[in-house]
């Protein structure tokens, strides 16, 4: 039990790319540690000429430039004002798979804004965590607790079918505020229904809790059930997993081996051959293209782990994961047949991969963290008026802080702009524009993404929406 509150929430974006979309509309509700709601919260940005929308973004929240223009803050307020929220205190933040969508979201909208980028996940006695792998753990460990609905033939687990089907409200689906009052129901009924498993994946929110598991598991029989949408359907987002130990350079990241894979190749390839089959695109993968069974479980992201001891006299969990005790104990033995160190050691140089760094300035957060020197800079850019901050800018340690000063400026106080200054925000935004190689909307994948929708029947509100979408971009091109 915990006697924080909690803290839903969600955004609605352009976009998939935390880095370089930007979210548009932010809301929460917040509530009791018995989940009985207390206040909803709601509010939308701006847009700033940087970023394109993306059509099919648009249609799915119905939210236009032209609204957020008038309705909208601007991004450094929005941000402000997010944190203000998500910041408050001895609180778990959490929503619906926000560990995999709008955490990033938020870290980024902190880091363009010269905000602490992480702060809000740990400090005053906050903790986070995401509703979707405790419903996923509902599925397989407390099936009962809730209706499970299914879409073409398969469980599904979006939350505009799972609501409906366990009878609450959610007619205005993929708009923020609807979906986190539609998030907090779900997490009632699960509270509600399953106690103890909700109980077991909160603790987890505390990374400790996570750790203690992981190191109960070393001791013990070497195993734990991991939940995680990455083991697929097929396999009720479930497996078991024997944990190696933490990375050399991150103690929050765990090295794993998935005892439900083939282990033919790690017993056999060497680590540049496993880093070559890990890392190869799934489209580009032949029918023989071998298993790697090892993981990373990142302890401060909405771990779900649990001792064997769940799955005793759950058939229903069994069937659902299709795991074999039998088959789970013959892995063991050839794990256990080398030793512990070899493991760590092969896992540790397969991830040894080297990612193209971005050259855009807002997408490189996860490059490193800053000084402190820089630190006390980025509070003098949020709090000095905006004719300081283009008279006497902070001179910045921070390569990645120089370049994002001046478009921080630009998105914020256009009307500060000198001829120069326009001139280089327009250029910065024609070469966004074009970006490509990214998730994020680009010229080409929005005209791209238009004549799709245009070959389509689509209501004539729909038709709207892409009317006005159509005419802020031409009324925004910097070209």
């Amino acid at each position: 039990m915990t006697d924080r509150r909690f803290v839903f929430y969600d955004y609605e974006t352009t976009g998939l790319d935390p880095a370089l979309d930007r979210p548009v509309q932010f809301a929460a509700t917040v509530a009791g540690p018995d989940l009985a709601p207390l206040e909803d919260i709601e509010f939308k940005a701006r847009l700033a000429g940087d970023v394109i929308p993306g059509p099919y973004a648009t249609l799915v929240h119905g939210l236009t430039p032209q609204q957020l223009d008038t309705e909208g803050l601007p991004e450094n307020e929005f941000a402000q004002r997010v944190l203000d929220v998500l910041g408050h205190g001895h609180q778990i933040v959490m929503g619906y798979n926000t560990a995999g969508f709008d955490d990033p979201f938020t870290q980024h909208l902190m880091w363009r804004n010269f905000q602490s980028p992480y702060g809000w996940q740990f400090e005053n006695q906050s903790l986070r965590y995401d509703l979707l792998p405790i419903v996923r753990a509902a599925y397989v460990l407390a099936h009962d607790a809730l209706v499970w609905p299914e879409l073409d033939g398969a469980v599904s687990m979006k939350l505009d079918q799972l609501a409906p089907a366990n009878g609450i409200s959610h007619s205005n689906a993929h708009d923020a505020l609807a979906d986190t009052q539609a998030t907090r129901a779900l997490a009632a009924i699960v509270r509600t229904q399953a106690p103890t498993l909700w109980d077991a994946c909160i603790a987890q929110a505390d990374k400790k809790n996570v750790l203690s598991l992981l190191a109960d598991a070393q001791s013990g029989v070497g195993v734990l059930l991991h939940i995680d949408g990455s083991f697929g359907r097929e396999r009720g987002y479930a497996g078991l997993i024997y944990p190696l130990g933490a990375s050399a350079s991150n103690p929050n990241e765990w090295y794993c081996i998935d005892l439900g894979m083939d282990l033919s190749a790690l017993e056999t390839l060497d680590a540049e051959a496993l880093r070559a089959a890990l890392f190869t695109p799934r489209a580009e993968r032949a029918a023989d293209h071998p298993q790697v069974g090892l993981r990373r479980l990142r302890i401060n992201r909405a771990c779900a782990l649990f001792p064997l001891e769940w799955l005793k006299d759950n058939p229903t969990a069994l069937l659902l994961t299709g795991i074999d005790r039998g088959a789970l104990m013959a892995q063991r033995a050839r794990i256990r047949a080398r030793d512990a160190a070899h493991w760590w050691t092969l896992a540790e140089a397969v991830f040894q991969h080297d990612l193209k760094p971005s050259t855009w300035a807002d997408a490189q957060l996860y490059d490193g963290f800053v000084g402190r020197m820089d630190e006390a800079k980025m509070r003098q850019v949020r709090t000095a008026s905006s004719d300081d901050l283009v008279s006497t800018p902070p001179e910045f340690e921070d390569a990645r802080l120089r370049a994002m000063l001046p478009l921080y400026i630009a998105r914020n106080f256009p009307d500060k702009l000198g001829p120069g200054d326009y001139k280089r925000w327009t250029r910065y935004r024609s070469q966004r524009w074009q970006l490509e190689g990214t998730r994020a909307m680009t010229v080409h994948s929005y005209q791209a993404q238009m004549q799709e929708l245009a070959a389509q029947a689509l209501a004539p509100e729909k038709m709207a929406l892409l009317e006005q979408l159509e005419q802020w971009v031409l009324k925004h091109s910097p070209y």
